[in-house]
This record gives structure tokens, sequence and C-alpha cells, in this order.
């Protein structure tokens, strides 16, 4: 389904609220990470440090991905402002007419132009096919309004669990809820070895699968879904097995049978041991470092989290407002009254020279 009107009812003000609020925080995000890297740039001399760090990267990503689901979104409004379609479209009605003679003919070949006309004299009623040509392009436009929508809910879906691994890394500054980044952090190299081991032995097993049972398994029958197959079989599915008596020949329920279990072993019970042991291990270091911090119960951690994303959104907020110079809007927000400049300057002169005679007041 696919409503081309977004914003016709009360109901859709949280809608635009929720949009207005999405597009603060992507220009926020957006100025906080472009801080960040002018930082590395000044301190550094180069951007490229930045981008060793694993979660900055993932920053970026999600930030990219937002635009790109913005803009989409955009010309995906664009288009339903301008998709009309009418209740009725009369495509037979437009071909039919009569001859010199009364009598009924059906024109079953469409032109461009419609019928030629030296047949076109003869006729009573419209017979140039335009509802048709019509209605078809609507129902091109149709069509690529759908697949615009498709591929805006696959960048949505993208844009959250970006979010998601964003969210992970804010919160690596509390010692108990952002043990989750430290545990990543401190097995990062151990981790990416891995994988690339995980997916080197995935293809390869993925490919044999595709060689060997392709035109006889359903799951196998394409490269991706022999890879989707494996992908379920490491995470614990056994659904292939099923498939391996229906196998034509022994040699094939054999090679099956081989394929099947040495996968399981190799894969689900070495290589899936070999991560859990990594992550364990990582976790036991950054146990060690936290070692003599203090504990805290959930309704302080809440606290801690409040205070540090108010703290951040208040430091954004004040440096946009001082990068506007808002203070030239309102003028009378940085004047200072006599009385204020009278105290300040009295508590100057009692640090700089120890007097307890106060100055005199300006009236």
């Amino acid at each position: 389904a696919l409503r081309t009107r977004w914003h016709e009812n009360r109901a859709d003000i949280v809608r635009i609220v929720l949009e207005v609020a999405v597009l603060l925080l992507f220009f926020s995000s957006s100025c906080s990470e472009l801080r960040d890297l002018i930082e590395m740039k000044r301190t550094t001399g180069s951007v490229l440090p930045y981008f060793t760090d694993l979660f900055n990267v993932i920053d970026i990503t999600a930030i990219l991905l937002l635009f790109s689901t913005i803009c989409i979104y955009v010309v995906l409004l664009v288009k339903m402002d301008g998709f009309n379609l009418a209740v009725r479209y009369h495509i037979y009605e437009s071909l039919t007419g009569t001859d010199e003679f009364g009598e009924h003919v059906n024109w079953l070949q469409l032109h461009d132009g419609g019928p030629e006309p030296e047949l076109r004299s003869g006729l009573c009623g419209s017979l140039d096919g335009r509802y048709l040509s019509e209605f078809s392009e609507k129902l091109d436009y149709f069509t690529e309004m759908m697949e615009l929508k498709k591929m805006y809910h696959f960048y949505t879906a993208l844009v959250i669990v970006t979010t998601l691994l964003r969210v992970l890394k804010l919160m690596d500054f509390h010692p108990d809820i952002g043990m989750i980044t430290r545990t990543v952090r401190q097995g990062g190299t151990d981790l990416i070895n891995f994988m690339g081991l995980l997916v080197t032995i995935m293809l390869i097993y993925a490919i044999m699968g595709y060689i060997l049972f392709g035109n006889t398994v359903e799951r196998f029958n394409r490269l991706d879904y022999s890879l989707l197959t494996c992908f379920a079989m490491m995470i614990g599915d056994t659904a292939f097995s099923e498939d391996i008596p229906n196998l034509e020949g022994k040699v094939a329920q054999s090679t099956g049978s081989i394929f099947f279990y040495s996968f399981m072993t190799l894969v689900f019970l070495f290589l899936f041991s070999a991560f859990i042991a990594i992550i364990v291990s990582a976790l036991e270091d950054v146990k060690r470092e936290n070692i003599g911090e203090p504990k805290s119960d959930l309704i302080t951690d809440f606290t801690d989290l409040a205070h540090y994303y108010g703290h951040t959104l208040a430091a954004n907020g004040m440096g946009l407002l001082r990068r506007l110079n808002v203070h030239t809007w309102f003028p009378w927000l940085s004047t200072v009254t006599e009385d204020k400049l009278y105290m300040q300057l009295n508590q100057w002169n009692a640090n700089i020279q120890g007097a307890s005679a106060p100055l005199d007041s300006p009236r």
C-alpha cells in the first residue's frame, strides 16, 4: 500500500514534529562530527587518525545514511504530491466508434497519434487511445513511487541499525553500561582476524554448496541463497539435514552428509567457540581495568545518563548560538546593570588588595 498524502489530517502533526526533531538531530550530529574532524586536523595535522576508531566510522556512516534517507523522503513527497489518479479511465470506450453505415468497429491496433487521417474521417467518437496511454503513464509513475518507497524503507532500516551502534558508543562514558563498547575495543584486533577467517570459510562452503547441490536443493540453487543457508547453519539451523535423505543416489547423500557435518563441526563448534573465547577474554580485561571503581544502582545510572546527555546538548546548543551571534539579535540580554558591575568590582578589589572597605557606590 502507498499513502500518497502524508500530511493531511491532525494525526500527522506528530509526524511533522518528529520529522523536525530528526532534522535538528541530524544537523546537531553533523556539526559535532565536523567539529571532531577539525579538532583532529588541528592537533595531529591530518584527519586520518579520526577514521582509525571504528565508532567514528560508524558515526560518519550513520550521518551519510540519514542524509540519503532524508533526500529519498523529500523526493518521494514531491512525487506523491504530483500524483493524481482518476476514479475511472474509459480505455475501451475511447477505442470504439461507428462507421458511415452506423456499424460498430473496434480498433485493436493503437497508434501514438490515433488512427490514420483517412480512417478517422469516416468515424464518430474518439479513437486516439489517449485514456490507455494516460493510464499506462500513471501505472509507470506509481511503480516508480513504490520502488522509491522500498528504497526509503531499506535506508531507514540501515539508519536504525547504525543509530543503535551509535547509542552503544555514547554509553561508553559509564563504567557499567559502556562495558560492551570497551569490550569490543579491547578485542578489536582479534575480532577482525576472526571475522576474516569466518568470511573466508563461509564463502568456500557457500560456493561448494552451490556447485554440489544447486541443481537439486532449492536453498542452494543460487549463490546468495547458498550463502544465507550457510549463515543459518552457522547459528544452529539444521533444516538442510532434512534434505540429505532426498538427494538422488548414495554418493549425493554421502556428499551432503560430509558437507553438513564438516560445516557444523568447523564453524558452529570450533569457530563459534573461538568467538566466545575472544569476547570473554576481552571482557575479563575490561573488568580488571574497572577494579576499584565505585558501583552504582539503576537510579544513579539514569541520573548519570540524563546529566551527560543534558550537558552535551547544552554545550552543542550554546556553541550553535555563539556561531549565530544570537546576542546581537537581543542586545539587552548582554547588558550588565550598574549594581551587578559594582558588586563585581568590589569582589575584585577584595581579592586583589585584601581591602575590607568597599568601593563607593556609583549612586
